[in-house]
């Protein structure tokens, strides 16, 4: 939707120095190249880290390490700490250490909070020696995410099984103040003791933002004391838990919990679209006049419930939905907010944008120049949109806002996760969906800022060799796999970087004599119709989504083939994930799962040194398949099966020979809704449920 009249009218009255230095950072921004990507901190420094620290500090230096320790003096003292969030905290890093929690902790001699630090807000300053260590901060946020850190930095024990922490000097500064996640409860309800779980791990990695999308289509899931026909199940959809609802007590105690791990939540009344529960109750609209009046009583009764130091922002959605007058109905509901004592947030693009609310941009082509000047979090890049590599990538090489760091519009951002499908066991959510490996690398970026978007550059595959770019991806994974192992969640990431491919250009599939016969030549050795190289375990020729890919023009009818060699030191089996489509989690359209006997319904065909590569025996061939959106329709309420995704299956068994081995794939491209791309992941054994990456040569 096009920017209000007044927010032009503002712009106007900008001097015409302002406006130019806007257009020429914007310019400058957009004429950068890809390859001019460069990591926030110098890569020696993380190339010689002893641990994984993510997100990974401004500054390090790192010390020499003793071979030997004996004991920890220095973590038997008695410490005096302001709340019982930051005991809680130093204990999670050493148990044994003796806490007195509410005192001042001005004179201690490990952890002290100096107004005069110069660190902000969220800044911290981090000595560390094996037995003993000195933290620094400006404010209580401040050491909490230094022992955040702190936590990162442990070896191991010693003989007293007391923590040894690597050796280190550190200064740490976010470059953005808004780091949060979204949850959807709306469609499929999350009781509160999973949330409490996800905000635990949430703050490990410094998210200070929840972003709580309490109402959607299916269901209102906030207690109702003076309207609770809106609770009432008979309104609501059947099987997204009906009557099913946070009391005011839980919203409260989740709002505390949050507030003790440093995390401001922000409550989302989705309006007037996403609101057929309320049409159903009421039988009239949300942006009808009675409608406008009940909103207005609903938010009188959340904001009496809930005080404005817990709760100072509220978003209201206004999006994907057309209403007579957009102007009128998002004005009354922001000023009841702003009397309320709360700040507004919307979606962007959507209904008109009041100008005192904070926009929340989400799609993935957002236009910054248009957005310049308004306060915004970005959103762009939902989890639940693409494959686990992809997503990854997307947030790694991405750059929140379209600036370096944070100003005084640029806020920050918000990553979102949206099930829209139904759901019959809440964990099948984290299970479907790449949310933590998503979340972590988000968490990198929004922390770290990033100097140019490459985002779009580096979803199709990862950087040349060469580059400063590759290096960091390469490096940042593995701390992205040693720390998602430590979480004890599904975490559906494994190493892509060294993964070469050399692949032909899209042919014709129209004339089977020609495709026969290049097949035939491929298999023979003959390598000369390899003409792109492409690096990375997810290779995306073109996505479903949103058109991107190594061939974005391309249309259904041709085909490519793929290869890429290794070499192994004896005869033997390798596992790994291989995928060729899978549904967004936000509907159903996917070829689904494929035909018994074959790779995918689109006809892929895999060899491992010139034979063919059987494919799994599925125990649902054939089902799942819809070619259109399915929203709103009864494919939308029926649950995933674990079958549907690559990641959640058993990784497939290739035999291997000594020395070089060649995998080959052919992949077509037939279907409009196809996902177009090809996903080798090679795993070497089991650790618990979880599958361990396999070392891979680099090519």
């Amino acid at each position: 939707m096009n920017m209000s009249g007044k927010y032009w009218r503002i712009c106007c009255r900008r001097s015409v120095a302002v406006l130019l230095m806007i257009t020429g950072i914007l310019s400058a921004s957009a004429g950068q190249g890809k390859n001019d990507w460069k990591s926030p901190h110098p890569l020696t420094v993380e190339e010689l880290a002893p641990i994984a620290l993510l997100p990974f500090p401004q500054q390090v230096v790192w010390g020499t390490q003793p071979q030997h320790i004996t004991s920890t003096p220095g973590l038997r003292q008695i410490l005096t700490l302001p709340t019982n969030g930051l005991e809680r905290a130093l204990k999670d890093v050493f148990p044994n250490i003796l806490v007195q929690a509410q005192g001042d902790p001005s004179s201690s001699s490990i952890m002290r909070l100096d107004p005069q630090a110069g660190l902000g807000k969220e800044g911290y300053r981090l000595a560390t020696w094996p037995n003993r260590f000195m933290l620094t901060a400006q404010t209580e946020a401040g050491l909490f995410y230094g022992l955040q850190t702190l936590r990162q930095m442990v070896l191991g024990t010693n003989k007293q099984g007391d923590p040894v922490l690597a050796v280190a000097q550190i200064q740490d500064i976010p470059a953005f103040p808004n780091r949060g996640f979204m949850h959807d409860v709306g469609r499929n309800f999350m009781p509160i003791s999973v949330l409490k779980e996800h905000l635990d791990l949430m703050a490990r990695f410094k998210i200070n933002m929840f972003q709580w999308h309490l109402t959607d289509y299916p269901s209102w899931r906030i207690e109702a004391k003076k309207w609770p026909q809106l609770n009432d199940p008979q309104y609501q959809i059947p099987g997204r838990y009906p009557g099913v609802f946070y009391t005011y007590d839980e919203i409260r105690d989740l709002i505390a919990y949050a507030k003790e791990r440093h995390i401001r939540v922000i409550p989302e009344i989705d309006m007037p679209g996403h609101s057929t529960y309320f049409t159903k109750t009421f039988g009239f609209t949300m942006d009808s006049p009675k409608g406008m009046e009940i909103l207005e009583s609903l938010l009188e009764e959340f904001c009496a419930e809930i005080p404005q130091e817990d709760c100072p922002w509220i978003h209201i959605g206004t999006d994907e939905c057309h209403i007579k007058q957009p102007k009128e109905f998002v004005n009354r509901m922001v000023r009841k907010l702003t009397a309320l004592g709360r700040r507004s947030l919307q979606w962007h693009p959507g209904l008109h944008l009041a100008d005192t609310a904070i926009a929340q941009l989400w799609q993935d082509n957002q236009n910054f120049e248009k957005t310049a000047l308004i306060p915004r979090v970005d959103s762009r890049g939902y989890m639940n949109t693409a494959d686990p590599p992809i997503m990854v990538r997307r947030h790694f090489f991405r750059q929140p806002c379209g600036v370096p760091k944070a100003d005084d519009t640029a806020l920050g951002g918000i990553v979102c996760l949206w099930n829209d499908v139904r759901a019959i066991d809440v964990h099948q959510i984290e299970r479907q969906n790449p949310m933590w490996p998503c979340l972590l690398t988000f968490a990198e970026r929004s922390w770290k800022g990033g100097n140019i978007d490459a985002s779009r550059d580096y979803m199709n595959a990862l950087p040349p060799r060469d580059t400063e770019a590759f290096r960091a991806f390469e490096l940042f994974e593995k701390r992205l796999e040693t720390l998602g192992l430590s979480l004890n969640r599904p975490f559906q990431y494994w190493s892509q970087a060294q993964i070469v491919w050399k692949t032909t250009v899209p042919m014709p599939t129209k004339d089977a004599n020609s495709v026969e016969a290049t097949r035939r030549r491929i298999l023979s050795g003959d390598d000369s119709l390899f003409t792109k190289e492409a690096r990375g375990g997810y290779l995306a020729m073109k996505t479903r989504a949103d058109g991107c890919g190594l061939w974005p023009e391309a249309q259904p009818g041709v085909v490519v083939w793929a290869q890429t060699e290794w070499t192994s030191e004896q005869d033997g089996v390798l596992y790994a994930f291989i995928g060729f489509d899978a549904p967004a989690r936000s509907d159903r359209r996917c070829s689904g799962i494929p035909a018994r006997g074959t790779w995918s319904n689109f006809n892929t065909k895999i060899w491992i040194n010139g034979k063919s590569l059987e494919p799994p025996q599925w125990k649902e061939p054939g089902k799942y398949s819809y070619p259109n959106h399915t929203w709103f329709q009864p494919a939308n309420e029926i649950p995933f099966s674990d079958e549907e995704f690559w990641w959640t299956r058993p990784p497939t068994a290739i035999p291997v020979k000594k020395g070089k081995n060649i995998l080959l794939i052919e992949n077509p491209y037939l279907l409009p809704y196809q996902n177009w791309a090809i996903t080798f992941l090679p795993v070497q054994r089991q650790e618990g449920k979880r599958w361990i990456s396999a070392p891979w040569p680099l090519n």
